[in-house]
């Protein structure tokens, strides 16, 4: 590899400043790079479940339900949740409640975050795909 194929892979990010001096001195043959890009998380599909952990000096816990999808966009609705524990002073555990729906039908795009999909509910809020494990949610009064 010549000495502009290392620079090249340095100023990419593909090779580290240290392989690059070590190459350019002769000393070590750069790794080679193979697709650098991240592939992607697996679609949301009908059924699933979103959970959106929120709030300031509490938080609150939402679940949502995949109503229809496409490879870029999903339809949710906000389903009810259930507590299922007690989690200490002004705490509880709590899970979704597929299919009990609590408001209409809302569509958004599916960003992607930390190699899992996301959505955007709102300004301060998002949804990730929810693990099956019970949320700890916190309130006041």
């Amino acid at each position: 590899m010549s000495a502009r194929a290392h620079l090249e892979g340095l100023q990419l990010g593909q090779i580290s400043a240290r392989q690059y001096r070590r190459a350019a001195a002769g000393e070590e043959k750069p790794a080679t790079v193979v697709d650098a890009a991240p592939a992607d998380p697996a679609p949301l599909t009908v059924g699933a479940i979103l959970v959106s952990r929120w709030g300031y000096d509490q938080t609150n816990v939402d679940y949502y339900e995949v109503v229809s999808a496409t490879p870029k966009t999903v339809t949710l609705r906000p389903i009810r949740s259930r507590v299922t524990g007690d989690a200490g002073f002004m705490a509880e555990y709590v899970a979704p409640v597929p299919g009990e729906y609590t408001g209409e039908a809302f569509r958004r795009k599916v960003h992607h975050y930390s190699d899992r999909p996301a959505v955007a509910i709102n300004s301060c809020a998002n949804a990730y795909p929810w693990t099956g494990n019970d949320d700890r949610a916190t309130h006041y009064a």
